[in-house]
């Protein structure tokens, strides 16, 4: 059956047309669909990038063989900023090339596709996924238990071994580079812009060597991010790498899996590690385990020959990624709606926990040096280091 045409919303899922879908994705004597009953995710746990919902399914009698009962559907979301930045940033594509092209060479369990279209023109996109109703997903305030957190160090640990040293790949030529030039730029320019609200409204913890670390850290970002990709080969990386994003059996469970690739791409493997920590475990069990954990990481990857690469080496590229993970969490309080106290409280949990393991790691100390005086880094460096200054001059005189 030739496939059915791109949804713009999920008005445009009927029942006719989920029945094509499934029947273009590989079920080809699947049963009439007679309705469909929409569920939303929560947005919170699901992000706001994409407009995903879950779809029940019901079958009409003796007309073919039933198809899932439930499906999860993924759809561009209709705010146009950020479906224009998801664009920009490739997320919808990115996450349509791994389903369809990677996924299933990845040694990470992923839902099974039912069902995936991508228009290269608009980035108009729609996935059908199966439901992972019955699994266990950990809420970031709780953390991850031990047994969780190891599980998730071993299945990111297999999915960079699969994947180091092999960016010239013909399965991964459509991943995009973490750290290209343009990518380091606008985040360096967004950070800036992002930097003063997240000192207004968080002022109560980004304070002291804090807020200094947070201010000297917005111009050498860019520096920072190609310092990171050429520390160790580029492999995969999941980019969003938490336990809201991925589902566990059962608390104890040995594995796991991981959803919402929109933010893959090739750059060192230690930001999912140090981005997991931050946004996943509490302080107390990442002081406790983290150093195991990470002695786990690195004795996969070098048993499964993706690197040759010392302990003191891994260890240094973590604590250089934990400052790293400054950039998602200050553009994260710029952006977040204080007005909703869970979502605010949620972004404070964060910066506190970051906050303790860069002083428990003296990431702080990995601050990069300065480029050359002339260099077009250093150039670019000083400039957005004083737009930020007379922006956030600004923002001060108007407020009197």
């Amino acid at each position: 059956m030739i496939k059915p045409p791109l949804p713009a919303s999920r008005d445009d899922i009927t029942a006719s047309w989920m029945r094509r879908a499934l029947v273009a994705g590989g079920l080809a004597d699947c049963a009439p669909v007679e309705k469909l009953v929409f569920e939303d995710m929560d947005a919170i746990d699901q992000g706001a990038v994409s407009d995903t919902f879950r779809a029940e399914i019901a079958y009409r009698k003796g007309g073919g063989r039933p198809g899932p009962e439930t499906v999860i559907v993924k759809l561009p979301t209709a705010k146009r900023s950020v479906r224009r930045t998801s664009w920009l940033m490739s997320v919808y594509k990115v996450e349509c090339e791994f389903y369809l092209r990677i996924a299933v060479n990845a040694p990470v369990a992923t839902p099974a596709l039912l069902y995936g279209d991508f228009n290269p023109k608009d980035h108009s996109f729609v996935l059908l996924l199966a439901d992972l109703a019955g699994m266990e997903s950990v809420q970031f305030r709780d953390g991850a238990n031990p047994d969780q957190v190891m599980t998730a160090i071993r299945a990111a640990a297999r999915l960079h071994a699969a994947f180091w040293d092999r960016e010239g790949s013909l399965v991964l030529a459509r991943i995009p580079k973490f750290a290209s030039l343009w990518r380091r730029v606008l985040l360096q320019l967004y950070y800036l812009a992002m930097l003063g609200h997240a000192l207004d409204r968080f002022g109560d913890i980004l304070r002291g060597d804090m807020s200094w670390l947070a201010e000297a850290y917005g111009p050498r970002l860019a520096d920072h991010f190609a310092d990171l990709a050429a520390t160790m080969p580029r492999t995969l990386v999941h980019g969003d790498y938490r336990t809201t994003n991925m589902f566990f059996a059962e608390p104890s469970s040995s594995e796991v899996t991981v959803i919402d690739w929109q933010m893959a791409s090739m750059h060192c493997g230690l930001y999912d590690i140090a981005f997991f920590f931050i946004n996943s475990v509490t302080s107390e069990i990442r002081r406790e385990i983290e150093r195991p954990a990470l002695e786990e990481y690195h004795r996969i990857i070098c048993a499964e020959g993706a690197a040759d690469i010392s302990f003191e080496e891994c260890w240094r590229a973590y604590r250089s990624n934990i400052l790293a993970v400054l950039m998602p969490l200050i553009v994260g309080c710029g952006v977040v709606d204080i007005s909703d106290r869970r979502m605010a409280e949620g972004m404070d949990l964060l910066l506190k926990r970051l906050a303790i393991a860069i002083k428990d790691l003296d990431a702080g100390k990995l601050l990069p040096s300065p480029r050359p005086l002339l260099s077009p880094a250093r150039m670019f460096s000083l400039l957005s280091a004083w737009g930020y200054r007379v922006r956030r001059a600004a923002g001060k005189l108007k407020r009197r």
